[in-house]
C-alpha cells in the first residue's frame, strides 16, 4: 500500500480514529473508570471521549504509542505499514 493508497482509505483522522476504536474496543468503548458503555466522542476533538455516567474525559490511545503524540495519525499508520511489511525491516532515519 502506498501512502496515497493510504489516504484514499483513511481520508480524514477521524476514520482512522474509528478504525482503531473499531480494533481495540470492538466498536464499544469503555469508560476507564467507571465501566459504562455510555461513552460519547467528542465533536470538537476526534481523540477526545466522554463517559455519560461519570462524565470522565479520557482517550481511547491512553497506555499506547500514540497518547501524546501531535503527528497526524495517517502517518502514524503509513508508518507501521511500513515497518511491519518490510522484509529486512527499516531504520529510523530510513523511515
Amino acid at each position: 500500500m502506498t501512502f496515497m493508497g493510504l489516504l484514499k482509505k483513511f481520508p480524514e483522522e477521524k476514520d482512522v480514529v474509528d478504525y482503531y476504536v473499531r480494533v481495540r474496543y470492538g466498536n464499544i468503548v469503555v469508560c476507564p473508570h467507571c465501566g459504562s458503555i455510555k461513552v460519547y466522542q467528542r465533536n470538537s476533538n476526534v481523540k477526545v471521549f466522554d463517559c455519560g455516567d461519570c462524565h470522565n474525559t479520557f482517550s481511547p490511545f491512553t497506555s499506547t504509542i500514540f497518547e501524546k503524540s501531535s503527528t497526524d495519525l495517517r502517518k502514524w499508520m503509513f508508518a507501521i505499514h511500513i515497518f511491519l511489511n518490510g522484509k529486512k525491516g527499516i531504520s529510523g532515519l530510513q523511515l
